[in-house]
């Protein structure tokens, strides 16, 4: 193919000035700067191969005379990159003491617009700075701090790349802001670029804008067909779907001169140029349709997955969205096979390709998907930074995606989808093109597109002699810049009787500390060594057959070992000694008066044998196989409890056959009194708790039974074989066999303002019909349209429907345009996007309801005739 200036309109980024001049022995400089580049064509598709590429430097944005020029007469690129060594064949004889512009032609057409400014910083361009650091690499010995190296600040994770050998290179993001806001057309749509001007489709004015790129000056609105959608640019032509009337308009992009128009499929919305062909994803069609760009002859049509709506080319294949499905269809562009379907998100809108990957926004799930091109395989799903994704371009080095529900337009690294800004446009953008600087967003409900600004990526580099032995310290590294992956220690790290920190951020509450000579932690001066500290909780473990816990510690300097504890020597104890592993002790053990033991589910015996004496026993132990859980006192054949004043008396006796003998009166004294099964068994019983002090399960009751067991309980009769009325289950649920009839009914809550001092209630609804209640909130489709889908047991359960709609954040004359069939019905006459909240009432008609209907009045039996349920109701 002959590509020439005005069929192949080239793009070039700056991604990033890798090498700053080298080094040479006596300061000299030589005059020459590696460079790289990224170029693509009009659509966004990588160039590979070779070209003919005219660099020059000027002191000015735009006009004047090249200070500087060389002729590179074979540049190789592969998918887009290209990288050359400016000076290499004609010397850079420049003083580099003011900004510089460079420009760049290719192939002896016109030199590209806008010229890049160079934006390396002085350590990248100055030799003098260079200078300063003798031969060799960063070493250990080469980093003597000479203050507190805190490293949570001076080597916090930044970004970085390897330049080149020997050096270090740090890139910087300078972020782009909104720019300037022009007036469109009605309701624009998706744009394109066409080497200068912008093109916008202005959906309800038929028409499409052409506004310069350079300044935002509107040339004018060309007439196309019925909803202009989507605009795509071939060199020479711009192209146009009309999504009301199911063709393609191509005007002279020169002019705006009309060429023509040709019938694709069913509502067109996406589009893109191949370098040959042009392709239209047709929503009502379900199918992607080649057209020849030289004259728009009708080549074939490939049907996709259901509702396309995106499409991209990835120089081999054409990618399409099928928004319904959720997938991405795979086209090969030259004779229109689909070779694959993929799974994206939810509701799939936008598409493109970076030169390696295929990126897609899903608008029904508010993230994009990076897809490997050769394999359909997902290579990671990242957050669009806002809601609603529709459309999104590529600058060469990130991609920028268009939120139509949050007015944002958000930036994602191309490595790993993370946010790097996210900036306010317009009501409802749609779509985003890129013209070489700037990120131009159409604004739907605001007539309007934005222009973004693109900031530029900078190198930082050391020169490739590297770093003198102490030459770099605490006060001359900046902060993020050193990073873990760029330190490789190999011998032993000085600290010159510093501090080292270990920690993130600017957090000063979690690390490892090591101190030097005469520095403190809390106050105390004399730790010379390592001081390990968390905030609240710290610990000390190891990972032999997964993580474990050793040895923790607490904020009130509480101490537990999980495991065994031996000591040496002394065991100075201020507070509580906790033990939950065994203590064995060959001598005495003493206590302070304030000290405490506590056993934490072990055992403790006091006594000369294992036949008399007292245990202790732990949670889950047991004494003559029951689980005590706590002292018990033990004889051979009996026992006793007794007291000494004034003499030896006994109060309770007990024999070996488990009688007990209470040698006084026993008194409740509002204590509560237990009926439940012999050998202790706390799970099953009944209760009887005592006035106003006693509580069951946190709750006091006032002087009365509780009627429990273990997993369950419930109240019967016995009458015809036995029935259960009322069941009760240990997660606090209750089921009423037959019929409730109650005075009132609510739900009690505990306030989620006020949980300890207040409670929240509500009325239950009630009904005369047995009426059952559904909703929900639903998104319109394309077409203003959604189906609901009930539960499959929805049609047995109810009868008699009836349907309530309410649109939320807009209005439209939404209704019911099928009625409940099969367990479904649709919703329509809305917009697009729109969400809609409906609610849907049936009356039951299952056997229990049908033979147990609620009478609404029933008179009184004679037993009840004269009186009322509810006093106050007969005053």
């Amino acid at each position: 193919m002959n590509f020439t200036c005005r069929i192949l309109i080239l793009m070039f980024i700056v991604a990033s000035v890798l090498g700053g001049f080298d080094r040479v022995a006596g300061a000299a400089v030589p005059k020459t700067m590696s460079y790289q580049g990224y170029l693509t064509d009009a659509v966004g598709v990588p160039i590979s191969g070779s070209r003919s590429m005219v660099f020059g430097l000027y002191v000015a944005s735009s006009g004047g005379t090249a200070l500087w020029s060389e002729t590179q007469p074979t540049v190789a690129l592969v998918n887009g990159i290209y990288q050359v060594n400016l000076g290499s064949l004609t010397p850079l004889n420049l003083p580099f003491d003011q900004p510089y512009y460079l420009g760049v032609a290719v192939g002896g057409e016109a030199e590209m617009t806008p010229r890049q400014l160079l934006t390396s910083v002085g350590t990248s361009l100055r030799a003098a700075v260079a200078d300063s650091v003798a031969a060799g690499s960063i070493t250990t010995a080469a980093l003597a701090p000479a203050a507190q190296a805190d490293l949570d600040s001076k080597y916090a994770p930044a970004s970085f790349s390897q330049a080149s050998a020997g050096q270090i290179a740090m890139l910087r993001w300078d972020l782009a802001k909104p720019g300037a806001t022009f007036a469109v057309g009605s309701y624009p749509r998706a744009p394109a670029f066409d080497g200068t001007n912008i093109w916008v489709p202005n959906y309800s004015g038929n028409s499409v804008s052409k506004i310069r790129a350079s300044d935002g000056f509107d040339h004018g609105a060309y007439t196309v067909g019925s909803g202009p959608s989507a605009v795509a640019f071939d060199g020479m032509y711009i192209w146009v779907t009309n999504y009301g009337s199911g063709k393609v308009s191509k005007l002279l992009a020169e002019n705006g001169g009309y060429m023509g128009e040709y019938t694709v499929g069913a509502n067109p919305l996406g589009i893109c140029f191949d370098g040959i062909n042009i392709w239209v994803a047709n929503v009502g069609s379900k199918t992607v349709t080649k057209l020849r760009a030289s004259d728009g002859a009708f080549l074939g049509a490939t049907g996709v997955g259901t509702t396309p709506t995106g499409v991209a080319f990835d120089g081999v294949n054409v990618w399409v969205t099928n928004y319904s499905d959720h997938t991405v269809t795979k086209v090969r562009a030259s004779d229109g096979v689909s070779v694959g379907t993929y799974s994206v998100g939810t509701a799939p809108m936008g598409i493109v390709f970076d030169g390696s990957s295929i990126w897609v926004a899903n608008f029904g799930s508010n993230n994009v998907t990076k897809l490997n091109p050769a394999t359909g395989a997902v290579i990671g799903t990242y957050s669009s930074g806002g809601t609603y994704p529709r459309f999104m371009t590529f600058d060469g080095t990130s991609i920028w995606v268009v939120n139509y529900g949050s007015n944002l337009v958000s930036r994602l690294r191309l490595i790993d989808g993370s946010l790097i800004g996210s900036y306010t446009v317009g009501e409802s953008p749609w779509g985003a093109v890129y013209d070489g600087s700037s990120v131009w967003v159409s604004n739907n409900y605001d007539h309007t597109v934005t222009r973004i600004p693109v900031g530029t990526e900078t190198t930082h580099a050391a020169g490739a002699a590297g770093v003198m032995d102490s030459a770099v310290t605490s006060s001359k590294l900046a902060n993020s810049s050193v990073t873990s992956s760029k330190l490789n220690i190999d011998a032993d790290f000085r600290l010159n009787d510093k501090n080292m920190l270990f920690r993130g951020g600017a957090d000063v509450n979690h690390g490892l500390g090591w101190y030097g000579s005469s520095k403190a932690f809390a106050g105390i001066t004399t730790l010379d060594g390592p001081v390990l500290y968390g905030y609240s909780k710290a610990a000390l473990g190891t990972t032999s057959g997964g993580q474990q816990i050793a040895l923790t510690w607490d904020s009130s300097r509480n101490v537990s070992a999980a495991g065994n504890l031996s000591v040496a020597g002394g065991l100075s104890v201020a507070g509580g000694l906790t033990l939950t592993g065994g203590m064995d002790l060959g001598g005495h053990l003493y206590l302070g008066s304030t000290a405490n033991i506590t056993l934490s589910e072990r055992d403790l015996y006091v006594g000369s044998d294992t036949n008399h004496g007292l245990g202790w026993y732990g949670l889950g132990k047991t004494f003559n196989s029951v689980n005590v859980d706590g002292p018990v006192l033990f004889g051979w054949s009996g026992g006793a409890l007794g007291t000494t004043n004034p003499a030896q008396k006994l109060v309770l006796t007990w024999n070996k056959d488990s009688q007990v003998g209470i040698l006084g009166t026993l008194r409740v004294n509002d204590n509560d009194i237990y009926l439940r099964a012999n050998g202790g068994d706390t799970a099953h019983g009944l209760g009887w708790y005592a006035y106003g002090t006693k509580n069951f399960k946190s709750t006091t009751f006032s002087d009365g039974p509780v009627l429990y067991g273990y997993a369950s309980g419930g109240l019967g009769t016995s009458y015809g074989g036995g029935n259960i009325a009322l069941k009760w289950e240990y997660n606090g649920n209750v089921q009423v066999a037959g019929t409730l009839s109650k005075g009132g009914g609510s739900f009690r809550i505990d306030h989620p303002l006020d949980p300890k001092n207040k409670y929240l209630q509500h009325s239950f609804v009630e009904s005369p019909d047995m009426m059952n209640v559904y909703n929900g909130n639903a998104q319109l489709d394309l077409n203003g349209e959604a189906m609901i889908e009930l539960p499959q047991w929805f049609e047995t359960l109810n009868r008699d429907f009836r349907y309530q709609l309410t649109c939320i954040g807009g209005f439209a004359p939404v209704y019911i345009a099928e009625e409940i069939a099969s367990n479904s019905f649709k919703i329509a006459g809305g917009k697009p996007g729109l969400k809609v909240s409906w609610q849907v009432t049936g009356i039951r008609q299952d056997p229990y309801a049908e033979n147990h209907r609620i009478q609404v009045e029933v008179d009184k039996p004679a037993a009840e005739l004269g009186s009322c349920l509810h006093e106050e109701a007969c005053r």
